[in-house]
């Protein structure tokens, strides 16, 4: 099938690796927390969503990269809003007021031709070819070979989301999520009460946790399976959870919640899942 490069391209994704690690194999970059976005400039700029919306009616501001991107590419990035010296994701859904970037980290399409095929260290040779590679609304990613484990450390430490590996061999896989990228992702850990249990339409159970048990609800996850709704009278107070997160919104809620543990009464589970 030849792609129409002015059209929607779905982006493709990686997966969460199950720890950090280096290898010559890899590249290595920061993992912003934006918008994914597909830019294709090719008769007319175009920025989608990763579900193909046009951001553009968000982020009217970058429609200036006609004048930045050259005509003919179609590359794949990270729509970041920068605050306070760095990337807010809690700005960006908020469409408030604050510059935008577009953060360019592979080539789709360029010289008329599809890179798609080709391995993704040569994809990164034509985005550093690119005339313009940092402005005040774009930049190109840039980061490392083999040292996954010094770069997730830099991000963690300036509180970051996290790093993207991609096997510099993988060719580009259009809307599949694929183990030839693999996403190393800053989390914070707490304790915290289930402060609420119900039980949805589904027949699922949804545990609604809290920092004390009266205190404002942070987040809903589903009860992990360990757990036995039997337990349900004894356990509505004595529940307590280790949860893993990205970050908390400025309302306090927990973004990207996962349980790791739970304790009550002397039982305990590990790994639970959530939606």
């Amino acid at each position: 099938m030849i792609r129409d490069p002015a059209e929607f391209i779905p982006p493709m994704l990686g997966v969460t690796a199950d720890a950090p690690f280096d290898s010559e194999d890899w590249w290595y970059e920061i993992k912003w927390d934006g918008f994914r976005a597909i830019i294709s400039h090719v008769h007319e700029l175009k920025i989608f969503s990763r579900r193909g919306d046009n951001l553009l009616k968000w982020f009217p501001d970058l429609v200036q990269l006609k004048d930045i991107l050259p005509k003919g590419m179609v590359v794949d990035a990270e729509v970041v809003a920068w605050q306070n010296g760095g990337p807010s994701f809690a700005a960006l859904q908020s469409r408030r007021p604050v510059p935008h970037l577009a953060i360019a980290f592979d080539c789709l399409f360029s010289d008329g031709q599809w890179h798609l095929h080709e391995p993704f260290y040569r994809r990164r040779e034509y985005l550093e070819q690119l005339p313009v590679k940092e402005h005040s609304l774009f930049i190109v990613s840039q980061g490392v070979t083999g040292r996954g484990l010094d770069l997730f450390q830099a991000a963690s430490a300036a509180q970051l989301e996290g790093v993207m590996a991609k096997l510099r061999s993988s060719r580009y896989w259009p809307g599949k999520r694929v183990k030839y990228w693999q996403k190393f992702l800053s989390m914070h850990r707490e304790w915290f009460v289930v402060s609420g249990i119900a039980k949805l339409s589904t027949g699922n159970w949804q545990w609604g946790l809290a920092e004390e048990a009266d205190g404002p609800l942070v987040a809903k996850v589903m009860a992990p399976t360990d757990w036995n709704p039997e337990l349900l009278d004894r356990d509505a107070r004595a529940l307590r959870v280790e949860v893993e997160f990205r970050e908390r919104t400025k309302g306090g809620r927990l973004r990207h919640a996962r349980i790791r543990q739970w304790q009550s009464n002397g039982m305990e589970g590990d790994h639970g899942q959530t939606p």
